[in-house]
């Protein structure tokens, strides 16, 4: 039976040159790109990567 080893997880904030003004939150400008990245590592070697949104009040920086 396969094990996760290790989960690590990444806050990451890419600003951006212009700001970027996204459809879908209309009224919020974005001026870096945020999200969170996680690596997850099996005792036998396997190794998986995942990204998502992170939001502007999850990570206080």
């Amino acid at each position: 039976m396969t094990t996760i080893r290790r989960v690590e997880l990444y806050h990451v904030r890419i600003p951006l040159p212009d700001t970027f003004y996204p459809s879908w939150i209309p009224g919020f400008p974005q001026r870096e790109n945020r999200f969170d990245l996680i690596r997850i590592i099996t005792d036998d070697g396997v190794e998986g990567w995942s990204a998502g949104q992170a939001m502007r009040t999850s990570v206080r920086a």
